[in-house]
């Protein structure tokens, strides 16, 4: 069976390290993969082996991903970055992982 079966059709992918982001058309951003340090961006740090919607995230017109952190600009021009975070690389002034999606 495919992860994004019955889903709209996708536009866009980013690839972490154990991790994939996958943007549909509606500009919804679905994960899987590695949830270590919050990556997947679905409030915990499990893993996924099926396409989980980020309920938080709407009309998103692009995904990014790091190693082990991800990020999406929105439609409005907003940037949502969540992941590993031990250097600050989410741009939100901490150096805690970041659970779920968060505007920088």
């Amino acid at each position: 069976m495919h992860a994004l079966r019955d889903k709209p059709p996708v536009v866009s992918v980013a690839c972490g390290l154990g991790h994939t982001l996958a943007l549909v058309s509606t500009g919804r951003v679905y994960a899987w993969g590695n949830g270590s340090n919050g990556r997947l961006g679905v409030g915990d740090t499990q893993d996924r082996s099926t396409a989980c919607l980020l309920t938080s995230l709407e009309e998103v017109t692009e995904v990014f991903s790091g190693a082990s952190h991800s990020l999406c600009a929105t439609e409005s021009g907003g940037c949502y970055s969540w992941g590993k975070n031990n250097q600050g690389q989410c741009g939100h002034g901490t150096t805690a992982d970041v659970l779920v999606p968060t505007l920088v």
